[in-house]
């Protein structure tokens, strides 16, 4: 595709989605990918665009912010052409962590997120989760929130974990749509006819989050074989549920033993008061957030597997990637 066809292209996609580019911004546009196209040795074909080493390797000299407006410059391009969606999405992810650098000082952790996160390391509360497993025999409270805490070593969830109902696939498709958007859920479900743990499968769905007014309906799999045997452990041991039942009667996934629901403010105060115990401090999700993140150190060096986990982690949370980078990355992360 030549630059005619590509200029024609960014034309009518701009009026198709209703906010026409100006004559200005296209002319940059295409002056930073010609440019960038000739450094890397492309041609019309758009092949080169495929080569995300030899444009990070061409774009490294440069600063941070001339980075990002090649990005840009390449993602307006390739949606324009119709080129492949993977690729797009990896060199958005790129421009967001570029242009999160901008929106740093909005990430700056309160003073008190400072001590904690210059005290506490993601191996402290990986060692907490070890040496609470220990007690969880017979201790209901240790079980339920050695899970809560385990959770969120792999999911940056806010207070989502409070109120959150277990069914199975089969009874959530038939709950009204108006009840639905009112509730959070874990849909528990069998896989084949066996009946050991390791025969179901988990997966929150998340209606109620803070940004479900922009994104909606959130399906996340619990894909670590670890993380659903100890979930399944515990609906089995602390909530006596059958999980081989063919309906599964809904309750909530954490509640007191008296089978009332964890509210978020239940939340908030028992992993306050287990992490304080445990490693000195009041962790909070968004603490635990910052501990785990999977965030790459320079977003022009950032593999495609590294831009592809932060993604997947701001997704979960509800947020851009960039809005991820400038709030919830560690910046005492090189420490751990």
């Amino acid at each position: 595709m030549n630059i005619q066809e590509i200029t024609n292209n960014i034309v009518k996609f701009g009026n198709d989605r209703g906010r026409p580019y100006s004559e200005n911004s296209i002319k940059v546009y295409l002056s930073n990918f010609k440019n960038l196209r000739k450094w890397c040795g492309g041609d019309d074909s758009g092949e080169w665009l495929k080569d995300h080493n030899k444009i990070s390797e061409v774009l490294s000299s440069k600063k941070s912010n001339t980075q990002r407006n090649y990005y840009n410059a390449i993602i307006i391009c390739m949606m324009a052409m119709k080129y492949d969606e993977s690729m797009i999405k990896y060199y958005e992810g790129k421009r967001d962590i570029l242009n999160a650098e901008y929106d740093k000082n909005k990430g700056t952790p309160t003073e008190n997120q400072q001590k904690v996160l210059s005290s506490v390391k993601k191996e402290h509360i990986l060692q907490m989760l070890s040496e609470m497993k220990k007690l969880i025999p017979g201790n209901r409270m240790e079980h339920m929130m050695y899970n809560i805490f385990r959770i969120h070593t792999q999911f940056p969830f806010r207070n989502e974990l409070a109120n959150i109902q277990i069914v199975n696939s089969q009874q959530y498709k038939n709950i009204e749509e108006d009840v639905k958007k009112t509730q959070n859920y874990i849909l528990l479900d069998k896989i084949g006819k066996g009946k050991r743990k390791q025969d179901h499968s988990l997966t929150f769905t998340l209606n109620v989050y803070k940004t479900s007014k922009k994104y909606g309906e959130k399906s996340i799999p619990v894909e670590d074989k670890s993380l659903k045997m100890d979930l399944l452990t515990w609906m089995i041991e602390g909530l006596k549920l059958d999980i081989n039942a063919e309906q599964t009667i809904p309750t909530y996934l954490f509640t007191w033993a008296s089978g009332n629901p964890l509210t978020r403010g239940d939340l908030s105060t028992l992993m306050a008061k287990t992490s304080s115990k445990w490693v000195g401090h009041s962790i909070s999700t968004t603490l635990m957030a910052k501990l785990f993140s999977d965030l790459p150190e320079d977003g022009n060096t950032a593999t495609k597997e590294e831009i592809e986990k932060a993604q997947k982690q701001a997704n979960i949370r509800g947020h851009s990637l960039q809005v991820k980078t400038a709030i919830y990355d560690n910046p005492h992360k090189k420490l751990i």
